[in-house]
């Protein structure tokens, strides 16, 4: 009977070990929650939450993934990504490897110290794009938009409401970082002030972002190529209804589209901002007409890459934080290029960190001198 009893007292510790472990695995793991506005296609928009043991540190993350700006395009976006105008393919929880309809994440989502210093535990928010617009639309569907929704404002706008109910936490937070890459770049410079008013946070609170990938030139396109990244930022205006930052509109009025571009819009940014951006930036090039590999590319091409570059250098010169490797690539945030690309013998990762932590930061500009095409030896 004593025996019974020991191997029961036994078999009760292990099962309550094995309850420690299961909440210990689950606190690793991003929980889906949705909100009542429709992506896209009409299913109810999302976002995921995982809360970290650093409870007063949070980062929100705008997830980036192009976009759409007239009909031809929205069919030819549900035709080759239609994972960013749904929420059908969400997960009802994801951790650090997973992945949906293919697409990763990681950087400042990634709960790795080692791969992600500054925020592995903090309360992370993964904002899903479905809205194909920014998270900045603000169009109900109709004959006019072919029976899609851009409705990314509210998404955003909901989302945020949504924490502040779900997660009230977040209220009494100490330090926020607002980040997004690509399209989700251009979201963070669009509405990082927008974020902070519907938090109402205090003058004491740390609060920044981090831009991956945001600056899309407005330049030329690559010889007789019908695209331009001012031709989308002014459709997107035009067709959506889109709201870039608002100072910036009305320093612009009745050509808002300037505010789509980071070489417009940063000067009306308060908050302050770093950024990483690949000095010749592949989605950049391949938009503007420059697709393939450098080895592909003929004598005009490489003119037009390095005049991009050149373009690119001169119209960072003044950003006080910002991290320029010389590579031909796009984005960091779901790769692991955010945690292993060097320069001077920093990787981004370890300086997003030490730029949020410091009170008063340093001017942290780190940059590649070499001028061949992928010549940072991390590149590959």
């Amino acid at each position: 009977y004593q025996r019974r009893v020991r191997g029961s007292a036994v078999m009760k510790v292990l099962f309550a070990v094995f309850l420690l472990f299961c909440v210990l695995v689950q606190a690793k793991d991003f929980t889906l929650f949705s909100v009542n506005i429709p992506c896209n296609d009409g299913t109810p928009a999302g976002y995921y939450f995982r809360a970290g043991e650093r409870t007063s540190r949070w980062v929100i993350r705008l997830q980036g993934g192009g976009w759409c700006w007239d009909q031809p395009s929205c069919e030819s976006r549900l035709k080759y990504s239609p994972y960013w105008t749904t929420s059908k393919f969400l997960k009802p929880t994801m951790n650090d490897t997973d992945t949906v309809y293919g697409v990763a994440h990681g950087g400042v989502l990634s709960s790795d110290p080692k791969i992600n210093p500054g925020f592995y535990n903090a309360n992370q928010v993964y904002l899903w794009y479905c809205s194909s617009d920014s998270f900045s639309g603000n169009r109900t569907a109709s004959s006019e938009t072919f029976g899609w929704h851009f409705r990314g404002k509210d998404i955003l706008t909901t989302i945020i409401n949504h924490l502040k109910t779900q997660t009230p936490s977040i209220l009494s937070a100490t330090e926020i970082l607002v980040t997004g890459d690509s399209a989700g770049g251009v979201a963070t410079l669009s509405n990082v002030e927008y974020i902070k008013d519907l938090l109402s946070l205090k003058a004491e609170v740390k609060y920044r972002a981090y831009v991956d990938a945001g600056w899309f030139l407005d330049i030329p396109a690559y010889g007789d190529y019908d695209f331009t990244f001012q031709m989308c930022a002014k459709n997107l205006r035009k067709n959506w209804y889109v709201i870039y930052n608002q100072d910036c509109m009305d320093h612009y009025k009745g050509e808002e589209w300037h505010c789509f571009h980071a070489q417009y819009v940063v000067p009306f940014i308060k908050t302050p901002l770093i950024f990483h951006e690949f000095q010749t930036d592949a989605a950049n090039l391949g938009f503007d007409g420059l697709s393939g590999s450098v080895s592909q590319w003929n004598a005009t091409g490489r003119a037009f890459a390095v005049n991009f570059r050149q373009t690119m250098l001169r119209l960072t010169a003044n950003i006080d934080y910002i991290f320029l490797p010389n590579c031909v690539k796009h984005e960091v945030e779901d790769s692991n290029l955010f945690s292993t690309i060097h320069i001077n013998g920093k990787v981004f990762s370890e300086v997003l960190a030490e730029w949020f932590d410091a009170a008063n930061p340093p001017e942290m500009r780190y940059l590649d001198t070499c001028t061949d095409f992928n010549c940072n030896p991390d590149c590959n």
